[in-house]
């Protein structure tokens, strides 16, 4: 999967000037999303309550989408 994600930005640069990635961005992108899935992985397991569980997802995401936001336009 974080292949699949990776790869869509490298295709995008094939066809457009608008996608512009270097080594860094690809290497940033994949840490975050591995960081992400690790994270996610970690709630699973230690998580019992599925309500706690949902909400420790939930926030994790929303973690790793601001992250991503910051990175990519400087959100905040």
């Amino acid at each position: 999967m974080l292949i699949a994600l990776l790869i869509s930005p490298f295709i995008a640069m094939q066809f457009t000037v608008e996608v512009v990635w270097d080594w860094f961005d690809f290497a940033v992108a994949a840490v975050l999303l591995a960081g992400v899935g690790f994270a996610i992985e970690l709630a699973f397991r230690f998580i019992n309550r599925p309500a706690s569980r949902r909400v420790a997802i939930a926030a994790i995401v929303s973690v790793g989408i601001v992250i991503w936001l910051q990175g990519a336009v400087g959100l905040i």
